[in-house]
């Protein structure tokens, strides 16, 4: 670890203990502890934290191979904590390789030679201090309109640049160092982090939406049966993800979400269907081949009922598709 990152640690210590100690503050900070707590023990964290593990391991396995240093699990554990676990539920494939391009671009560069020159720990530790109360001031004064927030925002410029020149001056030292692979170590970690939980960000969508849609099944969520639903659900993406290409959806008029968790799908479609083309329909929705602006905000859903009528007399074609174990007052 470097300096600033012992600054860092030093720093969160100080605010924690300045918590503790506090009357007002102690309590607060132990229900966040507790949330936490009760948090990492749902059964979708289980299973991120156990595909973590196996990541972890097999970290410490190609250290102990190649004699690296231990340290590189910090690096990682600090870039999945900080960046991919925000990720996760929300991102597409498109998504995850433009952040595994960020992970390699000029920003992530200025930033590993900023993170690999730092000065002392004490100079460290009145850095972090000086540039969090700089910062806040510049916000406060702003919002006040004051040129106090100019004057300090002139500072932080110049702090800045100091830093800037102290990270080219020890580049221009090390020079002969950048042609060892070992020198480039910890700025591969950030894009290796993203390519080993790309299985993870792959079934995260269903993985969040399956721990919710099993709070209104009557089956006991577990790890187990989130991962098998979860599975099942992958597969059946990947055996019907040719219902993507064909022209079924030409046939859909309308779509209408509605229930727990605008779950409940009801799609109107043209009279001349066939009950063949019916059920592909349905399949496209079961497992999210729709595009994404067939779904209110555009967020893709995995359904608890789909039905599927006639445009023209709203009856309904075909017997309507519904999730197992289904609680009753969900139907």
């Amino acid at each position: 670890m470097n300096s600033r990152e012992w600054a860092i640690i030093t720093w969160f210590s100080i605010i924690i203990l300045w918590c503790l100690l506090s009357n007002n503050l102690r309590q607060t900070v132990l229900n966040f502890i507790k949330s936490i707590f009760r948090l990492v023990t749902e059964p979708v964290f289980c299973l991120i934290i156990a595909y973590q593990i196996i990541i972890i391991t097999g970290i410490f396995l190609f250290i102990m191979k190649y004699n690296l240093t231990f340290w590189i699990v910090k690096d990682y554990c600090i870039v999945f904590f900080t960046t991919v676990i925000i990720f996760l539920g929300e991102s597409q494939s498109k998504n995850f390789l433009l952040a595994l391009f960020n992970s390699v671009g000029m920003g992530a560069l200025f930033q590993f030679f900023i993170s690999t020159y730092t000065f002392s720990y004490w100079t460290e530790l009145f850095l972090i201090f000086a540039i969090a109360f700089l910062l806040l001031v510049i916000a406060v004064s702003k919002s006040q309109s004051s040129i106090l927030g100019k004057i300090f925002d002139h500072i932080l410029l110049a702090t800045y640049a100091v830093i800037l020149v102290f990270v080219v001056v020890h580049l221009y030292q090390d020079i002969f160092d950048m042609w060892n692979l070992n020198y480039w170590m910890e700025y591969f970690v950030e894009p290796i982090s993203w390519l080993v939980n790309f299985p993870l960000i792959m079934i995260a969508i269903p993985l969040y939406q399956y721990d919710r849609l099993d709070n209104i099944r009557t089956i006991r969520k577990t790890p187990f049966s989130l991962f098998k639903h979860t599975f099942l659900f992958e597969l059946g993406l990947v055996l019907n993800s040719w219902l993507k290409f064909t022209h079924i959806r030409r046939l859909i008029v309308n779509v209408q979400q509605g229930g727990a968790y605008q779950a409940k799908l009801q799609i109107y479609i043209k009279d001349n269907v066939t009950y063949r083309q019916v059920k592909q329909i349905k399949t496209i929705y079961k497992y999210m081949l729709a595009p994404a602006k067939d779904f209110k905000n555009k967020k893709k859903i995995i359904p608890i009922r789909i039905e599927c009528r006639y445009e023209s007399t709203r009856q309904l074609i075909d017997i309507p598709y519904e999730i197992s174990n289904l609680k009753r007052m969900y139907k």
